[in-house]
């Protein structure tokens, strides 16, 4: 006997309108989310569905849980609105303004979906002005897909972001990923050196300590080769570009400002 499948109706759909209209009836509520002064009513079962934050909380022995009510922190009636919202109807209204609450939400309690929606509305929205704020908070959220995206925009225009004065806000290991990256898009390792000179100047006590790593840094083997009062930058041709009397003080005064290659050769491995 033959058989044939039929799919006439959208069940998405009808599960969505469905959710909906219970919700909106209060009907079938067994759990409460309470943020502040606000209360939500919602089911555990589509809570349970899309976050596994819930999902632990309700299939634990937590009190909370057997009292069906959630007290929540850190995060405003408002954006949890957005987001039991799209639990619901898989509608959000996301904005320049409320993405990063968004994000930040979907983040903290693990609901990977709205995750991936801000992450794709962040990415077709980089520019020059904010690329360095996505790149740094992808790595917050612990967002390599966000990171990396802003990281390559941010490298592709070099010359225009290390202009900027969040450039010089970056944190060493932020500096670092954007320094040491194969795409970096630069003339001479000389502009990324002096690039590099300048974020430092900012903070010289603190950051000439904190020089960052990976293909840009000193090799302590090599540190004798490198006089005091200079610093150096490895290049991708294994040189090291060496400059003197960058970090002036009263007790240095007298050492010029000087620049040279050290060559290394195959003694350099990254």
């Amino acid at each position: 006997m033959s058989t044939q499948s039929i799919n006439n109706f959208p069940v998405g759909t009808l599960l969505q309108d469905g959710l909906c209209d219970l919700l909106e009836n209060e009907k079938l509520v067994d759990c409460v989310l309470k943020i502040k002064d606000k209360e939500f009513p919602c089911h555990r079962l589509v809570l349970c569905a899309c976050s596994s934050y819930f999902r632990s909380i309700f299939l634990s022995d937590l009190e909370e849980s057997k009292k069906g009510e959630i007290v929540l922190e850190d995060v405003e009636p408002g954006v949890m609105g957005l987001v039991l919202k799209y639990l619901y109807t898989s509608k959000i209204h996301v904005t320049e303004q409320n993405v990063q609450d968004i994000f930040a939400v979907a983040n903290m309690y693990q609901i990977p979906s709205i995750f991936t929606v801000c992450v794709s509305f962040l990415q077709k929205r980089l520019s020059l002005s904010n690329c360095l704020a996505i790149f740094r908070l992808g790595l917050m959220l612990d967002c390599p897909r966000l990171a990396i995206s802003a990281r390559n925009y941010a490298c592709e225009r070099f010359q225009f972001i290390s202009r900027d004065e969040d450039f010089y806000q970056l944190l060493p290991s932020e500096l670092a990923a954007i320094l040491a990256n194969d795409n970096l898009n630069v003339e001479t390792e000389e502009a990324v050196f002096e690039t590099l000179m300048n974020w430092v100047s900012r903070d010289t006590e603190s950051r000439e300590k904190e020089l960052p790593v990976e293909k840009h840094k000193l090799i302590s083997s090599l540190s004798t080769q490198i006089p005091k009062n200079h610093a150096g930058l490895v290049t991708k041709e294994n040189q090291i570009f060496v400059a003197g009397g960058l970090f002036y003080d009263e007790q240095n005064k007298e050492d010029p400002l000087c620049s040279y290659f050290l060559q290394v050769g195959e003694a350099l491995k990254f």
